[in-house]
């Protein structure tokens, strides 16, 4: 029994010493988790809700007013209203998720480094882990931390110099 435990710890031990003793440490987090109820990524989402409202509600009332004898010419700037709204609210949301998208990176970089992590994972690529070293709560609490004037981030570049449109 003596030998099977000896030779048990020898294979454990071996790749250890392989690693110069070091044993790597690994995170896990579960994005979708953060995404959904951290502060910060809520009233990104909350303010492109209200966004697309104030379009939706825009377009609308340009459609009301078209009414039956509406020309071609008020149809065209109808549906030339419509393809700008689609496309400036496409670009207000790409800019909001790459807004989210970095400090969620850079926090995930911070609580590495603070927790001496090798690597941090996505929990739906990990088949089973240990729940210690999941670091999704930390992560949230460390977003919630973050706020982003969302509406100063969606008019800056809004002007045809910032564009290089001009």
């Amino acid at each position: 029994m003596l030998k099977k435990i000896v030779l048990t710890l020898s294979f454990l031990l071996v790749p250890m010493l392989a690693l110069g003793g070091q044993v790597s440490t690994v995170g896990v987090v579960d994005a979708k988790a953060v995404f959904e109820t951290s502060k910060l990524a809520v009233s990104g989402m909350e303010y492109l809700q209200t966004m697309g409202g104030t379009m939706e509600k825009e377009l609308r009332e340009l459609q009301a007013g078209l009414g039956q004898n509406a020309t071609q010419e008020t149809q065209k700037a109808f549906q030339d209203a419509v393809a700008k709204s689609q496309s400036d609210f496409g670009q207000v949301q790409q800019r909001i998720a790459d807004t989210l998208q970095d400090r969620f990176l850079a926090i995930m970089e911070e609580i590495r480094k603070a927790e001496g992590l090798e690597v941090i994972l996505a929990k739906d690529g990990v088949v089973a882990f240990a729940p210690a070293v999941d670091v999704t709560e930390q992560v949230i609490a460390e977003m919630d931390k973050e706020t982003v004037d969302f509406k100063a981030l969606v008019n800056t570049d809004q002007s045809p110099e910032a564009s290089g449109q001009e």
